[in-house]
């Protein structure tokens, strides 16, 4: 599925995401800037008075492969969702301690494992550094992972995040 990141600042200067799916990929960069940019000119997306999108920042394509694994209606054999807590040193810098997050983990195919957990109440993705998010996750993965992919559900209160960890290199 072809998607749309755009990061828009909003009228308090701090950066927020909006992803559109299913979009035309023909369309040139310059239509798809205009359209991004007429949603800075309504007044519909307002949150405590602060225009959620004053300004677009930018703008990219995601393309999302999905691969069924199992179907519960076709198919019971599949491994159950464990949840761990994180034996790890908390990560330098920072906000949160990763000890006290709850990871939850399945195994998509042998050597493909994914993670998910969510950030405390009231900690916004936008408001960790590049470094603070990358050592969370760093954390948070099993040692000798390799990240292949990263995704977090957008609008979600608490924000919660989606990580698919290649184990191969494990072996």
């Amino acid at each position: 599925m072809l998607s749309i990141v755009a990061t828009f600042e909003n009228g308090a200067g701090k950066n927020r995401r909006l992803r559109i799916n299913d979009v035309d990929p023909n369309k040139t960069a310059e239509e798809i800037k205009t359209s991004l940019e007429k949603l800075t000119t309504v007044s519909l997306f307002e949150k405590n008075g602060i225009n959620l999108y004053q300004e677009v920042v930018g703008a990219k394509f995601i393309d999302k492969i999905e691969t069924l694994i199992f179907d519960k209606k076709t198919d019971t054999t599949s491994e159950p969702i464990s949840d761990k807590r994180i034996d790890e040193q908390p990560a330098e810098g920072l906000m949160i301690d990763p000890q006290k997050l709850i990871v939850e983990e399945k195994m998509l195919q042998p050597g493909v494992l994914m993670q998910r957990f969510e950030l405390p109440e009231g900690l916004e993705p936008d408001e960790m550094s590049e470094q603070q998010a990358l050592s969370l996750i760093m954390a948070i993965m099993p040692e000798g992972g390799k990240l292949e992919d990263i995704s977090f559900e957008e609008g979600s209160s608490p924000a919660r995040f989606q990580l698919i960890v290649n184990l191969k290199n494990q072996e």
